[in-house]
């Protein structure tokens, strides 16, 4: 199985896909299972996220934070 055929017959690549599938939310564990990933890789990958959130909304002046 190429690399390709392996990822077109996954369900989920990416976290945006995730998020699409599960509006409401998923714990990370479940996020996790659902990727093929580790906990921690979730967790790494929400703290950058919300890095990244932070700093555009202080570049824009806001106060939601």
């Amino acid at each position: 199985m190429t690399p390709r055929s392996t990822l077109s017959s996954m369900m989920h690549t990416c976290s945006l896909d995730v998020v699409d599938a599960y509006p409401d939310g998923l714990s990370e564990g479940s996020a996790a299972l659902l990727l093929g990933v580790t906990e921690q890789a979730i967790n790494a990958e929400t703290k950058a996220a919300l890095v990244k959130l932070r700093r555009r909304l202080q570049a824009l002046g806001s106060d939601d934070e």
